[in-house]
């Protein structure tokens, strides 16, 4: 495993396929790499706590692992198992002082969701709840000590059974449900599952639609916490080409912009989020990994090709540059995460 110096600090995190088998690995702010840890099995996000210097490597659905590693050198450092009869779901956080990391996991027969919390010193279990749902997927903080939670709602996903998909916010003390949004019975097929954080407390929610004979339905959209849901507006041409299929959700830093990635239709869409307005998109195959940068208005974007770019725009003109930045021979998997130090 290569490292790097105990002082510098990623400015992403990825998880990635390669020759042989997969890994976590840590990119610098042009989106090179500063080291690698290889993984038995496929990883789907990286969390990161960059005060005290850890990354959490959470498995793809249905992930048998979670690794607690060093952030600046990759260093595994525990590995959590998950709640007996139950598998990660690919996402976490940390707890903001960092004592703590609340995951999304489902019972391997029926699907039901909890939340369960490790103590990451020990990693022992700390605690489980219900998600008040069926297979949970993203979860986010919304407020301090307010969990949000896609329950995507698929308990077979060869089956076209209706999906009980819902965005439900929980109260990380003790679990109790705070507010939550199910989709209307016209939109019975689509599963929420990634999640961002806009300003004014809204949660921008990304779907997957499960039925592709379905008329065009909305894929992104906006939970008010007043408890108004509303659908962002793609433009026909772009949507018949996504395949029903949102891969990812990300904000830029300042929460200007909202984007949702399309790997199924190669491109990666943009929106205000002051009003909604669709600001425009960019061609880039399989691209899944989104995430803020240190640049305001700039979001970067990772593809299944090993390419990295950065996507620039303004509040009026919509897209103003697009950068290649990095190309790599591994295929870069679903999410990027910014640590954001």
């Amino acid at each position: 495993m290569a490292t790097v110096p105990d002082m510098i600090l990623p400015a992403h995190l990825a998880a990635c396929g390669m020759e042989g088998g997969f890994a976590a690995m840590a990119l610098d702010a042009v989106g090179a790499p500063l080291w690698r840890c290889e993984l038995d099995a496929r990883a789907h996000d990286i969390v990161a706590d960059p005060v005290r210097r850890r990354c959490v490597v959470i498995g793809r659905k249905p992930g048998r692992f979670a690794l607690i590693s060093d952030l600046a050198m990759g260093t595994p450092q525990r590995l959590l198992a998950p709640l007996p009869g139950h598998t990660f779901d690919g996402h976490a956080v940390f707890s903001a002082d960092g004592t703590r990391l609340f995951t999304t996991q489902s019972a391997d027969r029926t699907q039901e969701g909890c939340i369960v919390v490790y103590e990451i010193a020990t990693g022992a279990i700390m605690v489980d709840f219900p998600s008040h749902g069926i297979e949970p997927h993203e979860l986010i903080w919304a407020a301090p000590d307010v969990l949000a939670i896609g329950n995507g709602g698929i308990v077979d996903r060869h089956a076209a059974d209706a999906i009980e998909s819902s965005l439900v916010l929980l109260s990380a003390e003790d679990g109790s449900v705070l507010r939550r949004w199910v989709l209307d019975d016209e939109w019975e097929t689509l599963s929420i599952r990634h999640l961002a954080l806009l300003p004014r407390g809204r949660i921008a929610f990304a779907m997957q639609d499960q039925d592709a004979a379905t008329d065009r339905r909305p894929l992104v959209g906006i939970a008010d916490p007043a408890g108004d849901l509303s659908f962002l507006d793609i433009p026909a041409v772009l949507h018949r080409k996504l395949d029903g299929y949102i891969g990812s959700v990300a904000v830029d830093r300042t929460g200007t912009i909202i984007a949702a990635s399309a790997p199924r239709g190669g491109a990666a869409l943009f929106w205000a989020s002051s009003d909604h307005r669709y600001l425009g998109a960019v061609e880039l195959p399989d691209v899944c990994g989104l995430a803020a940068t240190a640049e305001p208005l700039t979001l970067r974007l990772s593809s299944g090709h090993g390419r990295q770019c950065d996507v620039t725009l303004d509040i009026i003109q919509g897209i103003v540059a697009t950068r290649d930045i990095a190309a790599a021979t591994m295929q870069w998997d679903n999410h990027l995460a910014w640590i954001g130090n």
